[in-house]
């Protein structure tokens, strides 16, 4: 069972609120790209942050390679929040990349490679406040992959990024095909990642729809999200 996420009759309501995530149920398995798309308050990143277990369900499961409950998926997985600056947590990229590689996984690579990798080398022993926001996104995808997860889930990736900035974010993603993880990626750009996922889950307030890239694509407008080309 390694290397599957399966979520399975899921919900969860806000107190005092309706449920923004109802019933919902799918799989991915190590390799998958999933893309995750929706209007504002349509819940993508609570389902990310339920899957990360930093929220727990109201009904359902979440099971991680067998493995269900809170703290197993803290521990298999990695969220990538919209604001980098709350994953990062040394004082220099040097630092940080330390920090996940002492807890990280084995055959994630020395420092200097690590760095090399993610075009870090440059800025290693700079103040992280000093780094541009496509270099601290980089830092943070790298720190989250030293640490070995099995999800990595990413909110909104290019969020404040110039287009330059974007597509070199898409090339980094590229990379993660390769790897035997799990991605789920919440955006309002679907089409910058549109030859990456390889599968959509769109989520309205009447439900949600689980599709390959065609079917999804024509349904966008439907789930809130604007036109892409």
């Amino acid at each position: 069972m390694a290397g599957l996420l399966a979520v399975e009759g899921l919900s969860f309501a806000y107190p005092g609120r309706p449920p923004i995530i109802a019933g919902l149920g799918f799989e991915a398995r190590g390799g998958d790209i999933l893309g995750l798309a929706g209007a504002n308050g349509a819940g993508k990143s609570t389902l990310l942050d339920l899957l990360s277990g930093l929220l727990a369900p109201d009904r359902g499961r979440i099971a991680l390679s067998g493995r269900s409950g809170a703290g197993e998926l803290r521990k298999r997985s990695a969220l990538l929040p919209q604001n980098v600056d709350y994953f990062l947590l040394g004082d220099s990229p040097r630092e940080d990349l330390g920090l996940a590689l002492a807890r990280g996984a084995p055959g994630a690579g020395g420092l200097d490679c690590l760095a090399g990798h993610w075009d870090l080398a440059g800025v290693l022993d700079q103040p992280v406040e000093t780094l541009s926001l496509g270099q601290k996104k980089r830092l943070a995808l790298a720190s989250a992959l030293a640490a070995g997860p099995e999800l990595l889930l990413l909110d909104e990736p290019f969020s404040g990024l110039d287009w330059p900035g974007c597509l070199k974010l898409v090339d980094d993603l590229a990379g993660l095909a390769r790897r035997e993880l799990i991605v789920v990626l919440a955006t309002h750009e679907p089409g910058l990642v549109r030859d990456l996922a390889g599968r959509w889950l769109l989520l309205g307030s009447r439900g949600h729809l689980l599709a390959e890239p065609a079917e999804a694509f024509g349904r966008l407008a439907d789930f809130g999200v604007r036109p892409v080309c």
